[in-house]
């Protein structure tokens, strides 16, 4: 069928006539704007019939759209994938699971005799300013049947903390940093809950509770109390499956009948013991950090036949170390605890391997005998001239892991521990992406398989690339995301009741 692009229709059945059509298109362009310009492009419009008859993809010099990036003219191969959507990306409704996880289920409610239901799990909640701010008012959370206060939350905008979206916080946005990717990101939380309810202010609604930042633990995780991050824990399907079933999720006959997620870090929930806890709900949030990039790869990526054989990363030595872990340690004892660190220090000469720290931390500093391991950043466009691209997690999920898998290069990375709006946790190894040990231990092993296995590392390669047009790019991608997102504001603001 043909496909129109730039104002020309061109059939994708041979490269060669999709470049004869663009080199007209251009041709004529130029033309019209000058002869002198013709000059400049000249040996570009004689290179697009050889890159075309060499069957690379002529994107690279020209425009690509984000269907034509999975088409046969610019080298994808849909016949290696599943044809349709459904077999290879989850539907709605199994989205919706994933990131509510725990609180999928509606809240318990005794009030409801048909029920039969003895517990009541609902919240109640109520706004109130106090003497040292009228712009900024406190939210009172407490137990619907027990009015056992829970917590009192803030509606300024702080990290690492959970705080109740309040307008007057969100617009301007005071916070360093947020300013560009939290901020906007709780506006559209704010605008889509007033519109789902026909509100005008938040003031009006449930209090929708959020935290923004890398920091792990949250301090409503052991009360059933819903509020929204950028990520959790991984989970296992069984898990997850556990904890959105109605019938093994939820027992409203007894106060400890909500079931906790159980992450992949554990194998059940007699060895997790007391460090098993509720998930927060996963929402997209920080979209500019995390997936402003991507978009980009379609214009500036190289075909895999021109990729190096080699291995790419370059990155900061984030995670988190706490400050007894810190005390009194040499450097070696401290890079031997974090992954990234270790890598790089055991890795900077082994064949086919371009690794290396971006730049120092100000609060891990690589001594002066190991400064050979800052090799200062490489840009994006010169990571996807490597067949592979090593993916590491650092304070939470990867932000580079999106860009990466949606490029023509294979990702390489240890089975992710945290899930966010990607749904990392529904990565499949040896599918997505090339498996490494937590440890990265077997680097050199999998660098050889990609190297003996070039055509199965370029369909792995490609399968990323779908998992993330099906994300964002696909044409019913921006309705279900909304759907979605609809959903979860629904289903969450159930467990809410003003107070009286």
């Amino acid at each position: 069928m043909p496909i129109a692009t730039n104002d020309i229709i061109y059939d994708k059945t041979t490269h060669y006539e999709a470049s004869k059509s663009k080199h007209m298109y251009i041709r004529r362009r130029l033309m019209c704007r000058g002869p002198k310009r013709i000059f400049y492009i000249i040996p570009i419009l004689f290179l697009i019939p050889i890159l075309s008859s060499w069957q690379i993809s002529i994107h690279f010099i020209l425009p690509a759209t984000s269907n034509t990036f999975i088409s046969p003219i610019l080298g994808f191969h849909p016949e290696w994938h599943p044809i349709m959507r459904s077999d290879r990306f989850p539907s709605v409704e199994e989205r919706v699971k994933l990131y509510m996880s725990n609180f999928y289920i509606p809240p318990c409610n005794a009030t409801d005799d048909a029920s039969g239901q003895s517990v009541d799990e609902r919240l109640r909640y109520s706004y109130s300013f106090n003497s040292s701010s009228e712009t900024y008012p406190e939210v009172e959370i407490s137990g619907y049947s027990d009015h056992r206060s829970i917590v009192r939350l803030d509606t300024r905008i702080k990290p690492d903390v959970p705080i109740a979206l309040w307008e007057d916080a969100l617009e301007p946005c005071y916070f360093p940093g947020f300013e560009k990717g939290y901020c906007p990101d709780a506006r559209k939380i704010a605008t889509m809950a007033k519109a789902l309810t026909g509100k005008h202010t938040l003031g009006e609604l449930p209090p929708i509770i959020a935290e923004f930042g890398d920091h792990h633990e949250a301090q409503l995780r052991k009360e059933i109390v819903p509020y929204i991050k950028k990520f959790r824990d991984a989970a296992s399907a069984g898990a997850l499956e556990k904890v959105t079933n109605r019938k093994s999720g939820l027992d409203c006959k007894t106060f400890a009948g909500r079931q906790k997620l159980l992450p992949l870090s554990h194998e059940s929930d007699s060895d997790a013991g007391d460090r098993l806890f509720f998930s927060p709900i996963v929402w997209l949030l920080n979209y500019k950090r995390h997936y402003g990039y991507v978009a980009e790869v379609k214009w500036t990526d190289s075909p895999w036949e021109l990729k190096k054989d080699m291995a790419i990363w370059r990155g900061l030595l984030t995670g988190f170390l706490s400050l007894e872990d810190r005390e009194e340690k040499s450097f070696k004892e401290l890079c031997d605890m974090l992954s990234r660190c270790r890598f790089v220090r055991d890795n900077l000469d082994t064949p086919g391997l371009d690794v290396g720290v971006s730049e120092q931390l100000s609060d891990f500093l690589v001594d002066n005998d190991n400064l050979n391991m800052i090799k200062g950043r490489k840009l994006r466009i010169t990571h996807l001239h490597y067949k592979v691209i090593i993916i590491m997690e650092g304070n939470d999920v990867s932000s580079g892991l999106k860009w990466a898998l949606y490029s023509r290069s294979v990702v390489m990375m240890p089975t992710p521990t945290k899930t966010s709006f990607l749904m990392e946790e529904l990565l499949s190894p040896w599918i997505h992406y090339v498996p490494l040990k937590s440890d990265l231990s077997d680097v050199r092993e999998k660098l050889e398989w990609v190297s003996k296995h070039d055509e199965a590392a370029r369909k792995i390669a490609e399968r990323g690339t779908l998992f993330i047009h099906d994300l964002l790019y696909h044409e019913d991608s921006e309705l279900e995301n909304r759907q979605i997102q609809e959903e979860i504001l629904h289903r969450y603001m159930k467990f809410f009741v003003e107070e009286d």
